[in-house]
């Protein structure tokens, strides 16, 4: 298999230039002035969502909220194990209440510091726990439906076409990891949290701007769960946690079905993602193995000399290649996943260098960079088409032509780079763009920018 290198790649542009889109394989540039104003006709044409972090906004009085919530626990929902401890009849007496805020925001303090230094210790940081105000974002599977996590643990949904933005609080939605959108269902949303994981239930079509607490469902508490990951056909849940070494799986009931607890030596799993057909489910653990489970017969492949933790990692459109990189090696290695029909089960190929990304110098118009390193995070359009890869600590994403027959290929495109001075850190492909590959950046300057790759499917996947 031909190993790709950052070396064969055209050079960034100007540090004063955007990357504002792909045409056919080529990046184009322009001012940050003009990119805005391209930006905007865009978004207007393909019926996007533009999203502002205002702080002014999202201000809000954290002992006024939770005063609030407690004297409404008694008519909330069920559905959290710990409101039926008592909280109900201490409610009526504001001496219990004060006292059980003080301990809640006391322990509240410690838990997380507890659970910031497992996720240190563990190399378990998140690229947007460096991000002051995005924390994370979520395309729905199908639609461009958009669910965006600021800092304050507010998430704003964006329905497309819709002048209404709901907003999304609960006193239990604290310190967010990550979203899912739940496939073939318009407005359920699962938010994973510091305490529990949140099921959101929205009506798109809905006027109000901030649901009540009777639109969620707060389930079992899983602390600390960092990845979630809905099967493709909506059937159930999966959940992961650094911390409580197990992974979680709730049904469309949202009834937990089981939980499998790590092997002696594990310190838990920090990644969950399913193969877009759902035959297959990948867990990451956070000391350097590699699980695939088969999703019919759930025997697992396992790939255990891995030194390091997995950092990124990404499925093919079909499923049939998976990609992932290590947090020490700046090279993505690939495992291609075939049905052996003789044996009536799935085979795996032993894990190949597909890309090295090892820093390099490019040079032009007596301009020079370093490009490339340790490899941050990475993501695979629909297509299996493009794939983009972000560096630690780097401005520049690396953009790729891939193809996945007669055997897996990456062609270096070019870079695509945001405003001067800031990084990317997190970045999504839209699932259902028609006219190539959509791609969403999270910037260090609290933007969140769409870069449109325009290409023909039937083009060549290798571009020269």
């Amino acid at each position: 298999m031909p190993v790709s290198s950052l070396l064969s790649s055209p050079a960034p542009p100007p540090d004063d230039s955007e990357t504002y889109c792909e045409d056919s394989g080529s990046l184009l540039y322009c001012a940050s002035s003009e990119r805005l104003e391209f930006e905007s006709r865009f978004i207007e044409k393909y019926k996007l969502s533009k999203v502002e972090f205002k702080s002014d906004i999202f201000k809000v009085d954290r002992r006024s909220d939770q005063l609030l919530s407690s004297l409404f626990a008694s008519s909330a929902k069920l559905g959290d194990p710990r409101r039926l401890s008592g909280r109900n009849y201490l409610s009526a007496w504001p001496i219990g209440c004060q006292l059980l805020h003080v301990w809640n925001a006391t322990k509240n303090f410690f838990d997380g510091i507890l659970m910031m230094l497992n996720l240190k210790r563990n190399g378990n940081l998140e690229p947007f726990a460096k991000n002051p105000a995005i924390r994370y974002f979520a395309w729905h599977p199908q639609s461009a439906a958009l669910a965006v996590a600021f800092h304050n643990d507010n998430v704003m949904v964006y329905w497309p076409g819709k002048a209404v933005t709901p907003l999304l609080r609960h006193r239990e939605q604290k310190d967010i990891f990550d979203m899912a959108w739940k496939p073939y269902s318009l407005g359920c949303l699962a938010v994973a949290c510091q305490e529990c994981i949140i099921i959101w239930s929205l009506d798109p079509d809905s006027l109000s701007t901030r649901p009540s607490s009777h639109a969620c469902h707060v389930l079992e508490p899983h602390k600390g769960a960092i990845s979630l990951a809905w099967h493709p056909s909506g059937i159930y849940l999966v959940s992961c946690s650094p911390n409580g070494n197990s992974v979680c799986v709730w049904n469309d009931a949202l009834k937990r079905l089981g939980e499998e607890v790590s092997r002696s030596g594990f310190s838990g799993y920090r990644e969950v993602a399913f193969s877009p057909a759902g035959t297959h489910v990948m867990l990451a653990s956070t000391k350097g193995k590699l699980h695939i489970y088969d999703c019919d017969s759930w025997r697992s492949e396992t790939w255990s000399e891995l030194h390091h933790h997995v950092q990124a990692a990404c499925w093919s459109g079909d499923g049939s290649v998976f990609l992932f990189a290590m947090s020490d090696q700046p090279t993505i290695y690939s495992i291609h996943v075939s049905l052996d029909s003789q044996l009536d089960q799935y085979v795996y190929s032993e894990a190949q260098p597909l890309i090295d990304t090892a820093e390099v110098e490019l040079q032009a118009d007596g301009d020079c960079w370093h490009l490339g390193g340790l490899i941050q995070s990475m993501c695979w359009d629909p297509r299996s088409q493009r794939l983009a890869v972000s560096f630690m600590e780097k401005r520049d994403i690396a953009l790729f032509c891939t193809r996945l027959e007669p055997i897996v290929m990456a062609t270096p495109v070019g870079f695509i780079r945001g405003e001067a001075g800031c990084t990317p850190l997190l970045m999504s492909f839209h699932g259902k763009f028609r006219d190539g590959a959509l791609l969403a950046v999270a910037w260090s300057n609290n933007k969140l920018s769409y870069v449109p790759l325009i290409f023909n499917d039937r083009a060549p996947a290798v571009v020269h």
